[in-house]
């Protein structure tokens, strides 16, 4: 036992020389990057021998190397040759004691797993022992592999534009204000040396190598550009007597609105120079060669006689037409009609003071040839007396435009397969585009036609309002100056987002050195853009985070940490707000640490309304505990008082939900050994950006690590006695013993084996294991007494002190314990668990055989375990379904109403029954009775769901199959009374009232006027006629109702149709003085049958008269339309009537509503009408509806198939 207290006492001093360590470690800056950022950059540590002790998981992302694979080789075989001997001459450096105290800054060339090159900025500092020893390295390396392409990009593009500067056949150079070369292609430097001799070299003096008369010329021009001006000069020089001239060009380099140099741009121009002189000779002997030229010129007068014409043309009309044209002669002669009707019109033109040109195309021996011919009036005063012609042949012109054309297309195609787009503008305020390529729609979403001449947008108003000024001045400005200009800024693209572009432009001149357009091109420059700020946050944060762990190295109480966390979030994010809890969560509470907010005043109001709730603790809610447990940042779905109810009362939370206004809120777990120690509270009005949500979870595991190191650091002070207390309390039998017996046992030993600590002592640790097992554990035992490799975990049979057999999950390991080697035993006792594998492996059995889907899922509905029943219904794999969703069944026919409910119930733990419409892989869609329950641990959290559900396809179909017939028969049996309803009622009506009207005429008819007697009359025929009508519409609809009525289509012309069925009706109108009008197109013919389109007419036509007051108008007109590709007419019943309410228009084509109204003369109807147009025109395959507004009147409407 004394020897045992020696080794708690040592093992305290060993702890407490760790404390010292750390804190030295703490002094060390790069100790703390390798607690940053073990996410996105990768910390290591690097031994004497080069090899990588330790890596942060980081390397996988980056390199593709598991920790192990990295640590397992030496880290030069990981890089590139340069990167290794440079790794190497640093280590070598370090061993012999140089620059040992020096943080170094450098980029290492890597390679990864599948071969590519991968660059890593890298800052590593040398590791000393506490006798100032080198011991190896530590770093940190950051992936920066797109800087390096983006650095080559711009190097090639520098490559690109050098190529370009040395392959135009233009000289260029520059010098500045002391005439020193700056710049020089090699075209100028070959031309210098042929003339003067002298190979120019950048900085030389280039005055210094031209000869006298030269050298004050040339002088005075590079004096008059750096005094700002570009100007443009022609010299002529004689080489072998033979007249050369070259351009040259001088533009002045401004920096910061000072000319700093000169560029010089030179071109031979000889020829053009010679086309010039060419013209002037060819001016001065202008007349001589009218007399002879090949051009044919001749006159006629107003009568179309020749006035004159030269011997060109008189002999190519002599050798046409057979003609010799003189003065007096018909100048149409010997044509054909066709050309002199031509030639005749086109003299009358010009007879009426027009001047014009015409272009004529004819074929000699199949070679196309064109002639352009001018033709100008001959004033005499105010009086036109003939018209001048000439006539030149044009062929190689045409044959040029056409060549020409195809070149254009050509340079079009090449523009429009350029990455940037090119674009020609005006030099006006809006920027109005003349040209502009495709590429344009990728870059803006606008096409090329929407932006030329401002057609729907001007270019400069889909750039930034906060960057027009700067793009306008800075355009304008370098342009006025005759310079190009190169511009970064943003635009609006069509979609709503910003995008950055770089353009460059410059302007072309006119002769009068006056801008006429701007041309350019613009490049999409967003990756970069965005790159350059990601890059930039990034390092801002990476600062932060190191000067940060400083901070939190310093503190030495949790709270203190907390409020540091909690003052540093709102700092850096600018959020409303930082709440940090102390939470426990095997109780599940919390307690309020820290608040911080942006503003003060709200943070007093906060308080006020808090007061005595700080550090006070509340009830953890399991879904919140759920999210903190996933130690990410993770939304919340509810407002204030849904987050606050649990932590405050009630009426606080609503007091806080006045002064806290709608916004996200946001939560992370800090978590130490999987449980959640601390959690942050994120409120803000705007949602947390993408990129600060990886430095919140930075920071936040940086603090972890802080706190589990400060909580590492009070656990070193734990006295023997606590050390024992544990030993003795712990649930784990712990013993420790060696090849001869039992050393030492605790409580928990004694209770799972039955034998007291005395009475271990007098046993072997064999003599408890199983006889089966006793030959397994005891190689075991010696094979790690000797070092040997042997498992640190397994699970034997034990057998206790009543004879009992039990099953232990021991842990070993070898200690040193009082001078001998012996092994340290944690075991547990698992035999419930063992029995409870036995239940799960009968229960597996059953659910494997069982004919019902079962599926478990995780708590995000990630399918994790189904059934053979299931993979057999559904058609998909266990390795297609395994790590996908549920979703994937998804049909999209189950309302959505029915998944939320679902998801309402299962979450509150609750058991949910239900139906699902589904597909199978193959696309066939089944339906599913399900029953899903929430899976709990033990603590009552969920941990997965549970669905197990049958197939019921069958049955539904069977299900609708007796609804659809109970529906027919329901429908028969209301067609059927109606039908009943309407023959008892409205035959019997009419009827009673012709009886009654006979009975009095018989009666009574001898003292009745004639007059009353022809009423009377009259009403007995109107009600025949309306019985008639009714009868005949009755039987119509009967037989359509039997199907006795057949159907007949065939070719009708519409409009005779409708004349036909107007005449039917043309006495009715003509009593009510209406008007019939057919408006339908003479050439539509349709299909259909004729006697039910009678019926369909009539009853229209009948009703638009009823309803129609006297003096009115009734229109039947027609339109096409196409329904589905099919061709169809609509035909339009149109009445000037009483109109009818909505509420009337839905139930005029029902058979169950028997709708109707007496016409304006108090015709009655039948109520069967319309009904029977609806039963024709459906089995025509069209339709038939009305449009109606109350005392203007209705239109019906009403489709048919067109006749092929």
């Amino acid at each position: 036992m004394e020897n045992f207290d020696q080794n708690i006492q040592k093992l305290s001093k060993e702890l407490f020389d760790v404390q010292l360590k750390f804190k030295e470690f703490e002094e060390n800056k790069k100790k703390f990057d390798l607690l940053l950022n073990h996410i996105q950059d990768i910390l290591w540590f690097l031994d004497l021998n080069a090899r990588i002790t330790y890596v942060s998981p980081s390397i996988y992302q980056i390199l593709g190397y598991s920790e192990e694979e990295f640590k397992a080789t030496p880290v030069l075989d990981f890089c590139f040759e340069s990167t290794a001997l440079e790794i190497k001459k640093w280590v070598e450096a370090r061993k012999n004691g140089m620059a040992n105290e020096v943080e170094k800054h450098w980029n290492l060339n890597f390679k990864h797993k599948n071969g590519n090159s991968v660059w890593l900025e890298t800052i590593s500092k040398p590791v000393l022992d506490e006798h100032g020893k080198y011991i190896g390295s530590i770093g940190v390396s950051r992936d920066i592999s797109s800087k390096i392409r983006i650095e080559n990009a711009l190097l090639e593009n520098e490559a690109y534009l050098n190529s370009l500067f040395e392959n135009t056949l233009d000289m260029i150079w520059s010098v500045d204000q002391n005439y020193c070369i700056k710049s020089i292609n090699t075209n100028f430097k070959n031309q210098f040396k042929s003339a003067f001799g002298v190979e120019l070299i950048v900085g030389a003096s280039i005055l210094d190598f031209l000869p006298e008369p030269l050298n004050n010329i040339w002088k005075g021009r590079y004096e008059k550009a750096l005094g700002g001006e570009a100007f443009t000069i022609t010299d002529r020089f004689d080489i072998e007597g033979v007249a050369q001239y070259v351009e040259v060009r001088f533009n002045p380099i401004w920096v910061k609105g000072e000319v700093i140099s000169v560029s010089v741009f030179s071109r031979d121009i000889t020829e053009q120079e010679l086309v010039k002189k060419n013209l002037i000779e060819s001016d001065a002997n202008q007349k001589a060669i009218l007399e002879n030229t090949s051009a044919r010129i001749w006159s006629v007068d107003t009568a179309f006689k020749i006035i004159v014409a030269n011997n060109h043309f008189k002999k190519d009309y002599l050798l046409a037409f057979q003609v010799s044209l003189e003065r007096g002669t018909y100048a149409m002669k010997n044509l054909s009609p066709e050309m002199e009707s031509d030639w005749k019109s086109r003299y009358s033109r010009a007879l009426l003071g027009e001047r014009f040109s015409v272009i004529d195309e004819f074929h000699f021996d199949g070679v196309p040839n064109f002639t352009e011919t001018l033709l100008n009036p001959i004033w005499v005063g105010d009086q036109i007396i003939g018209v001048t012609c000439l006539s030149h042949d044009i062929s190689e012109q045409m044959l040029a435009q056409e060549a020409l054309k195809e070149s254009e297309l050509r340079y079009k195609s090449l523009i429009s397969s350029l990455p940037n787009v090119i674009y020609q503008c005006l030099p006006d305020r809006f920027w109005t585009m003349k040209f502009i390529s495709q590429e344009i729609f990728n870059l803006s979403g606008y096409r090329p036609e929407e932006l030329i001449d401002n057609k729907i947008i001007a270019y400069l108003d889909i750039i930034h309002p906060d960057d027009r000024n700067f793009v306008e001045e800075q355009g304008t400005e370098q342009l006025n100056l005759g310079k190009s200009f190169s511009l970064d800024y943003r635009i609006i693209h069509k979609s709503g987002d910003v995008k950055w572009v770089h353009e460059k432009g410059r302007g072309a001149y006119n002769d009068h050195h006056e801008i006429s357009t701007i041309i350019g091109s613009i490049t999409d420059i967003t990756p970069q853009k965005r790159a350059e700020e990601e890059l930039f946050n990034n390092e801002r944060k990476f600062r932060f985070l190191t000067n940060a762990s400083v901070e939190l190295l310093s503190l030495k109480t949790k709270d203190k940490i907390l409020d540091y966390l909690s003052q540093s979030l709102q700092n850096q994010l600018q959020v409303n707000s930082v709440v940090v809890f102390a939470i426990n969560e095997t109780s599940h509470l919390g307690t309020l640490k820290s608040i911080s907010c942006l503003n003060q005043v709200k943070l007093q109001q906060v308080t006020n309304v808090l007061g005595d709730i700080h550090e006070s603790r509340f009830s953890l809610p399991s879904k919140l505990a759920n999210t903190m447990h996933k130690a990410t940042l993770e939304p919340l779905e509810h407002g204030c008082i849904q987050q606050m109810i649990h932590i405050v009362p009630s009426e606080k939370a609503r007091i806080l939900e006045t002064l806290i206004l709608p916004g996200f809120f946001y939560v992370i777990g800090i978590k130490q050994d999987d449980q959640v120690i601390a959690a942050i509270l994120i409120y803000n009005q705007k949602p947390i950006k993408n990129e600060d949500v990886g430095f919140v979870e930075s920071f936040t595991n940086l603090t972890g690590i802080i706190l589990r190191q400060q909580i590492l650091l009070d656990t070193i002070y734990y006295s023997e006695e606590k050390l024992r207390s544990i030993f003795d309390n712990s649930n784990a039998a712990i013993s420790i013993h060696d090849a001869h017996g039992f050393l030492m046992v605790n409580k928990a030993w004694e209770r799972i084996t039955g034998y007291t600590t005395e009475e271990s002592k007098t046993l072997k640790s064999l003599d408890l294991v199983h006889p089966q097992e006793r030959d397994r554990i005891k190689i075991i035992t010696e094979n790690r007494l000797n070092g040997l490799e042997a498992p640190t975990n397994y699970i034997f049979p034990l057998i206790d002190k009543n004879s009992n057999e039990k099953w232990i999950d021991i842990s070993a390991s070898v200690i040193d314990y009082e001078g001998t080697k012996t092994i340290l035993a944690i075991g547990n006792d698992i035999t419930d668990r063992i029995k409870s594998d036995l239940e799960i492996i009968k229960l597996s059995t059953a659910i494997i055989n069982v004919p019902l889907s079962i599926m478990i899922t995780d708590i995000e509905a990630t399918i994790e375990y189904v059934n053979p029943y299931f993979c057999e219904l559904t058609g998909y794999t266990t390795e297609e379904i395994i790590g996908t969703n549920p979703s994937i069944l998804q049909s999209g026919e189950t309302p959505q109403e029915v998944f939320k409910n679902l998801w309402s119930t299962i979450l509150k733990g609750e058991v949910w029954n239900g139906e699902f419409i589904n597909k199978k892989k193959n696309g066939e869609v089944y339906h599913e009775s399900a029953r899903i329950t929430p899976i709990l641990d033990n603590n009552g959290i969920i941990i997965n769901f549970l669905a197990i559900k049958e197939d019921i396809t069958e049955r539904i179909i069977n299900l609708r199959k007796v609804e659809e017939s109970e529906r027919a028969q329901i429908a028969l049996n209301t067609q059927k009374d109606k039908f009943f309803s309407i023959i008892a009622h409205d035959l019997r009506s009419p009827f009673s009232g012709v009886v009654g009207l006979t009975t009095l005429l018989k009666e009574n008819h001898r003292e009745f006027e004639p007059d009353l007697v022809d009423y009377y009359l009259n009403l007995i025929n109107q009600s025949t006629q309306h019985v008639l009508k009714l009868l005949e519409n009755l039987l119509t609809w009967a037989r359509t109702q039997t199907g006795k009525m057949e159907f007949k289509p065939q070719p009708l012309s519409l409009n005779i149709f409708v004349d036909e069925n107007i005449e039917v009706q043309k006495l009715t109108a003509d009593n009510k003085k209406i008007t019939l009008a057919n408006l339908v197109d003479t050439s539509v013919f349709i299909y259909g049958d004729a006697n039910m389109l009678s019926a369909i007419l009539r009853n229209l036509i009948s009703n638009a008269l009823k309803y129609t007051h006297p003096d009115g108008k009734i229109e039947i007109s027609s339109t096409l339309k196409k329904f589905n590709e099919n061709p169809f007419v609509i035909v339009a019943v149109k009445d000037s009537g009483i109109g009818m309410s909505k509420e009337k228009m839905h139930k005029i084509f029902k058979l169950e509503e028997n709708y109707s109204t007496p016409g304006t003369e108090k015709e009655k109807g039948t109520g069967l009408g319309l009904i029977l147009c609806k039963e024709f025109v459906e089995i025509h395959g069209g339709k038939i509806w009305c449009e109606s507004t109350e005392g203007v009147g209705s239109i019906f409407y009403f489709s048919l198939p067109l006749h092929a």
